[in-house]
């Protein structure tokens, strides 16, 4: 990032008001939806607090829908697919326990 993240989004994405956002998704109400994921896909374009969202379970909400609007849901997809840390110490973990 060349520039500071705006203090809006600094905000929206912060620790204890982007569980808020995400936690709209279990509404199921189409409407409710479609404008949430639009607003996470807008917050989280180019924040550099995309790696750890999936700490929010947003990506379990956002596959539990089931609805037909899926547009904003799909936008919201494809700009977080393959942007999100990895936590490589419990794999390691689990690999070390198997060998021994």
């Amino acid at each position: 990032m060349v520039r500071p993240v705006p203090r809006v989004k600094d905000q929206l994405s912060d620790n204890i008001t982007l569980p808020h956002i995400v936690q709209l998704l279990l509404t199921f109400d189409p409407v409710l939806v479609e404008k949430a994921s639009s607003l996470l896909t807008s917050v989280m374009t180019d924040n550099p607090r995309m790696r750890t969202l999936h700490h929010t379970g947003v990506f379990y909400f956002v596959l539990m829908y089931n609805g037909s609007n899926v547009l904003p849901i799909a936008r919201f997809l494809k700009l977080t697919h393959m942007q999100q840390a990895v936590c490589n110490e419990d794999v390691s973990f689990k690999v070390l326990i198997i060998i021994i």
